[in-house]
């Protein structure tokens, strides 16, 4: 393919350029320096082959008559400029030209008369998840800077796979701003977060105790505090396959039955006899690390298990297969078939936006982006406010998952439609909508968790819209069922005397309040996970 040669003439703010460095490009790729991304100053067309050969040729004889010249005169050659590397800077992301293809270039002598464009200054870096960060994140990114002001938006591909840098450009005399992205996994979001070389980290799962203890220690503060835990997103960890398969549902036991390799042929859990084939996301997936949890407990993944870092791979692996299964994000169930997952003592869920958003199906889970607790970079809190309002949870709704804006659905009971078929609960409920968030808190307390902290504002925006205002409202409080029963429906009251409390601040007074104790769990309490989902206070609205 033909080639071009240029110069980075952004002096002083570039090595490439102080040291003369000459860039090849090749035809209809962006001409821009690979160390500063500045326009590049032409020098030459070349295109391989014989082209090639004649420039070479060409050289040589210049190279001849300039020193048969310099013999004549008596010149000295001035010294070559003092060589250093060019610092080809991986955390900026400019590692290549391919920043964006042009269908036509323009003359050497026009591009010439370019001014450089002023070099890009890194604002933000958020490392970790690759299910935020394939999509969510750079979406986010791209459009935080356009409400700075970037006339244009550059995508540029980083040095590996699961990277890239997204460029803001302002006018000719402003810096670039870039947010750089990589996505390798949620335990890189702690390990960047740990050595500074991130500024947010995304995580598809809960930072671990012994992360919590590492960063604190590394002066980050409490990486537990609301400060520095922020939910961003609600997913499901949908269990997916061919939409031939007549496995329509499997308890949790089954699925870690099949995913540890006890279980191999389908027709053990009533399909069609055949080998399983098993697909799972690799170590470093927040996804993975949640389905281990949720799912494997003890268990170690079968060993013939195939690994996959792209979620969109797994899910058309699946989707092709009918003997395959696997787990995947819920925005990457794509073709694929979701299963209704089975808990003890609960009903079998889907998947969908209510059973995701009040975290009552199985598999569901937060998704978080974790920040030092007082940071020094005011871009972050910036960032983060942008991320959690609804300009930013509508980014999150549209690339595919579960936004955390609160709605109201019509639950219908499956039990007779007489006083006496209800119990106390869905006597009360009975009539009611359900909003699509349920307060959570912490273990043994009346204490709110990160994201309740959050969704108090977010409910009372809608109390007090016009459908409903002046609305009736029911707090609703359970637990999970360790320790006494008594115990329990007193701690079940008390929170949502808590959530009511908080509400009254801002000017929304329920109608009723009560506490139900360990009854009504939406989750197994054999698990701590299920612990966390039955430990909840619903909000019902007339």
């Amino acid at each position: 393919m033909p080639k071009v040669t240029g110069k980075c003439v952004n002096f002083v703010m570039c090595d490439t350029a102080d040291n003369k460095g000459v860039i090849e490009i090749e035809e209809g790729q962006a001409r821009v320096c690979q160390e500063c991304g500045s326009n590049l100053k032409m020098t030459q067309k070349t295109d391989g082959g014989k082209g090639k050969a004649l420039t070479w040729a060409a050289g040589i004889v210049i190279v001849l008559v300039i020193a048969g010249l310099g013999l004549f005169y008596g010149l000295k050659s001035s010294p070559p400029p003092k060589p250093g590397p060019a610092k080809i800077k991986a955390d900026q992301g400019l590692d290549s030209a391919k920043t964006e293809k042009t269908a036509k270039t323009a003359p050497v002598d026009k591009l010439a008369n370019v001014p450089p464009a002023q070099p890009g200054q890194i604002i933000l870096k958020l490392h970790g998840s690759n299910t935020i960060g394939s999509k969510l994140g750079p979406a986010l990114a791209e459009q935080f800077l356009k409400n700075e002001g970037a006339r244009k938006i550059v995508k540029i591909p980083g040095q590996k796979e699961e990277e890239e840098t997204i460029r803001g450009e302002f006018d000719d005399t402003a810096p670039a701003k870039l947010i750089e992205v990589h996505a390798h996994g949620s335990t890189t979001a702690f390990n960047d977060l740990f050595v500074n070389s991130c500024d947010i980290g995304m995580a598809s799962r809960k930072i671990k105790d012994d992360e919590v203890k590492k960063l604190g220690e590394a002066g980050l503060g409490d990486m537990t505090s609301a400060n520095s835990e922020h939910t961003l997103a609600l997913d499901g960890i949908a269990v997916i396959v061919n939409r031939a398969n007549p496995v329509k549902s499997l308890s949790v036991e089954q699925l870690r039955g099949i995913f540890s390799g006890e279980i191999s042929d389908w027709a053990a859990v009533k399909g069609e006899p055949g080998k399983i084939r098993v697909c799972s996301r690799d170590n470093n997936s927040g996804t993975y690390d949640t389905f281990k949890s949720l799912v494997l407990h003890d268990k170690k993944l079968v060993a013939t298990s195939e690994r996959y870092e792209d979620s969109n791979l797994l899910s058309d692996t699946v989707a092709g297969d009918p003997k395959a299964i696997g787990f995947i994000g819920l925005p990457y169930i794509k073709s694929a078939q979701a299963l209704e997952i089975i808990e003890p003592g609960a009903s079998p869920i889907l998947p969908s936006f209510f059973t995701v958003a009040r975290e009552d199906y199985p598999l569901s889970r937060r998704l978080f982006l974790y920040t030092p607790e007082s940071p020094k970079n005011p871009w972050i809190h910036k960032f983060i406010d942008f991320a959690l309002s609804k300009e930013g949870q509508d980014i999150v709704k549209q690339v595919g998952f579960i936004d955390q804006t609160i709605k109201a659905e019509k639950i219908e009971k499956k039990v007779a439609d007489t006083p006496e078929s209800l119990d106390k609960y869905g006597q009360l409920t009975k009539n009611l909508n359900q909003l699509s968030t349920n307060f959570r808190f912490k273990a043994s307390s009346d204490k709110f968790d990160n994201r309740a902290i959050r969704d108090l504002d977010r409910v009372v925006q809608v109390l007090t819209q016009p459908a409903y205002k002046g609305k009736d409202f029911y707090l609703l409080g359970f637990t999970d069922n360790k320790g006494d029963d008594q115990f329990n429906i007193a701690l079940s009251r008390s929170r949502a005397m808590s959530v009511a409390n908080e509400l009254k601040k801002r000017g929304a007074d329920a109608k009723r309040v009560e506490g139900f104790g360990p009854s009504n769990p939406v989750a197994s309490n054999e698990t701590k996970e299920g612990r966390d989902k039955n430990r909840r206070v619903e909000i019902w609205i007339n």
